[in-house]
């Protein structure tokens, strides 16, 4: 919190009780047909503080950028991806922002990738995300954070938690609950990250 001009303890009450930090091993098997694309994990935002991303040199990872598309993320040796999460995102009232990323492996992704995610994630009995009173130069570069009305973030991250995984992983969603899969397909999954 300090980065944030923040005393130490501002988070606390999102991180203590039961929070949600998970690692994932993650493999994503080579496109060795040819085939356009192989969807690796469907275009999302992570949902809890922080993910901290070791990935391999195989590539696959995008992010979008408005105006510009999907990007890829190429991969830098000895290196971690640090991506914001929605419940920083919502803290900081846009200060910091959360991307939409996806993985993707085209034709030129031969060989298998593998990557190891490791989620900070808040108190899943938390009822709202506190936003942080930024200083005044922090919060005037504020953008608010994007969020769909119908579903406020703020509230429930345990709920928005697996509204997350569902959006990420369309396959498992589609053959296990396909009443959500039904519901992510029609709101879509890029313009907002809510459902």
């Amino acid at each position: 919190m300090g980065a944030l001009g923040l005393p130490e303890d501002s988070f606390d009450a999102v991180l203590s009780g039961v929070p949600r930090d998970f690692l994932k091993l993650a493999h994503y098997p080579g496109n060795t047909d040819g085939a356009p694309e192989r969807q690796g994990v469907g275009p999302h935002k992570d949902s809890d503080i922080l993910t901290l991303l070791w990935q391999d040199e195989t590539g696959g990872l995008q992010v979008f950028l408005e105006g510009k598309g999907w990007i890829d993320a190429v991969p830098l040796k000895n290196s971690f991806i640090v991506n914001v999460g929605e419940t920083l995102e919502l803290a900081t009232d846009g200060y910091l922002t959360a991307d939409i990323h996806q993985v993707v492996m085209d034709a030129r992704h031969t060989k298998s990738r593998y990557s190891i995610p490791y989620f900070i994630g808040p108190n899943l009995d938390l009822k709202e995300i506190p936003i942080l009173s930024l200083p005044k130069e922090l919060k005037d570069q504020a953008r608010g954070p994007a969020t769909d009305p119908m579903n406020p973030l703020i509230r429930n991250p345990g709920i928005n938690t697996m509204k997350g995984r569902l959006r990420s992983h369309l396959g498992t969603t589609e053959r296990f609950y396909p009443g959500h899969y039904k519901i992510i397909k029609e709101k879509g999954i890029i313009a907002s990250s809510a459902y």
